[in-house]
């Protein structure tokens, strides 16, 4: 199965808002829980994002793997690749989990 279109604009999206150590807590918070399932958001909720290494996405995404209702997407940023996991929720691609892509070649 291959990754959808849908899936990997969502990991984009999350990630290019998810890359903005500049903004304050609540700021960056409201633009990262928009595309995050709502148990990972209130994980995101303890997040400092000043902590938040990358500045930017770099590149295009790169599809790793994908079922009928999960996928994961590595999204290049300036501080290397985040691979973001998502799971389709009642028809939409939203967030579950995200960690670097270090066994990306």
């Amino acid at each position: 199965m291959t990754v959808t279109p849908q899936a990997i604009q969502a990991a984009v999206a999350f990630v290019t808002a998810w890359a903005r150590p500049d903004l304050d807590q609540l700021a960056w918070l409201a633009g990262v829980i928009a595309f995050a399932m709502p148990e990972y958001a209130a994980v995101l909720a303890s997040v400092d994002p000043a902590n938040v290494p990358a500045h930017r996405v770099t590149g295009l995404a790169t599809p790793r793997t994908a079922t009928a209702d999960a996928a994961e997407v590595d999204v290049p940023t300036d501080t290397g690749p985040i691979r973001v996991a998502l799971v389709l929720r009642d028809g939409r691609w939203v967030v579950a989990d995200l960690h670097p892509a270090e066994d990306t070649p």
